[in-house]
């Protein structure tokens, strides 16, 4: 497994030069990135030409949101789900770990029976364009009651539900986003994870509660992993350890979280949080070497000209 560095959830702009830089300096092994941006990228301009700064930076690529409209009627979801085969074509082109969704917390037009069925045909659809490349494609949950509110149906906010809807899942490469705050709210346990295995687990989110989780749990008490008392997710990073998991640990928070501090400061807080996971759990300590630091200089100054123009492709506008 490897440390990962996602922009996106730590809500911090750049230039893609800029990003890959910060991933570097700060030790973190892969990025994420907008894939369906990077795409469109790669459509207009070319793909040797769109991956040159990351393949400068000989970092990988971790897991990858889909905005493919699931939820929508079936025409709406066809007319996404034909596009799909070039993007995942795409996302393997780069080394891309796997896609990941969120299923449904509660719903207002189906029963549970009903949504159910309507996410396993769905998800088996879209696994299979990404098993194709040999892609990852990860299942999560939010299991925040605020997700909940006012709709009629609940269906899945809690562990147990959601690991029955990825088996249902007719396609090998169907696993769990995991999502450790989320987990651990909707009564996930590390034996569900070990049963389940290293494999049918896409990709690894983590953060750690802010004080006590109340009846009404808040996204916002949501910090850094690596936070004093934080044997929850030390305990899970050595059960990936253990049964074989071998892609990307993200570290997130919530943007609250983030106040009064500047962008190199929210990157190298999460980094190092991770980074104090990674050495108590007994993992390759983080070795300060010259490397990262020539590598970033390099992508910086690939991007030339040309680059400077740009919007970043791992998701981010310039600020």
């Amino acid at each position: 497994m490897f440390k990962n560095f996602s922009p996106l959830a730590l809500s911090v702009l750049g230039r893609q030069s800029e990003l890959i830089e910060l991933a570097l300096t700060y030790h973190f092994e892969g990025i994420e990135i907008d894939m369906e941006d990077f795409a469109k990228r790669a459509e207009l301009r070319g793909l040797d030409h769109s991956r040159r700064l990351l393949d400068s930076a000989k970092i990988k690529i971790g897991e990858f949101q889909i905005t493919t409209r699931w939820e929508s009627e079936d025409i709406v979801f066809g007319v996404d789900l034909d596009k799909l085969p070039r993007l995942a074509e795409i996302a393997n082109s780069i080394g891309a770990h796997g896609a990941y969704v969120t299923a449904m917390p509660a719903t207002d037009a189906m029963s549970y029976d009903e949504c159910l069925e309507f996410h396993r045909k769905r998800f088996t659809d879209i696994a299979a364009v990404f098993h194709k490349q040999g892609l990852k494609f990860g299942i999560g949950l939010q299991a925040a009651p605020s997700y909940r509110v006012d709709k009629k149906t609940p269906f899945i906010f809690e562990a147990a539900p959601l690991l029955q809807l990825i088996a249902s899942v007719d396609s090998p490469n169907a696993g769990l986003a995991l999502d450790t705050w989320q987990w651990r709210l909707g009564g996930g346990t590390l034996d569900q994870l070990r049963e389940l295995g290293g494999d049918r687990i896409a990709c690894v989110r983590m953060s750690h509660p802010v004080g006590e989780i109340g009846d009404e749990p808040d996204e916002r008490q949501q910090d850094f992993p690596g936070q004093e008392g934080d044997t929850f997710n030390l305990e899970v990073l050595k059960l990936l350890a253990e049964i074989g998991y071998d892609g990307p640990v993200t570290p997130i928070a919530h943007p609250s979280q983030f106040k009064g501090r500047t962008r190199d400061k929210i990157v190298q807080s999460a980094a190092e949080g991770l980074n104090t996971m990674w050495e108590a759990a007994g993992l390759c300590p983080v070795e300060d070497e010259d490397e990262e630091g020539v590598a970033a200089a390099s992508v910086v100054e690939d991007e030339g000209a040309d680059g400077a123009a740009e919007k970043s492709a791992v998701g981010e506008q310039e600020a």
